[in-house]
């Protein structure tokens, strides 16, 4: 993986976790959420892409809505789905940083 790649990544404050063939990427939502999904490390960039592309806002909040006020969970629906915003903002982010340099 190109090096510009990686800075790129971190630069944004994702933390890159090797995992071989993948890689696991990993930051905090502005709620506290620890963040992770895995991109290919032969086809990253096209992978953030097309992750940040796919992205549902709404289904990501409903899987933390039955756990609403409880482990550190949110209790307002509103505040998943903006931390859901904020995350798809994240991505998106990303998928252009790493497009300009791949």
């Amino acid at each position: 993986m190109k090096k510009s790649l990686v800075k790129a990544i971190e630069n944004l404050g994702w933390i890159i976790h090797d995992n071989g063939e993948d890689l696991e990427l990993e930051q905090s939502s502005p709620l506290g959420e620890d963040f992770i999904f895995y991109v290919s490390k032969k086809n990253a960039a096209r992978d953030i892409a097309e992750y940040a592309a796919n992205f549902d806002e709404e289904e990501h909040a409903e899987m933390w809505i039955e756990g609403r006020g409880t482990r550190g969970i949110p209790s307002s629906i509103r505040a998943l789905l903006d931390d859901a915003a904020d995350i798809q903002t994240m991505l998106d982010d990303l998928a252009e940083a790493v497009q300009s340099v791949a």
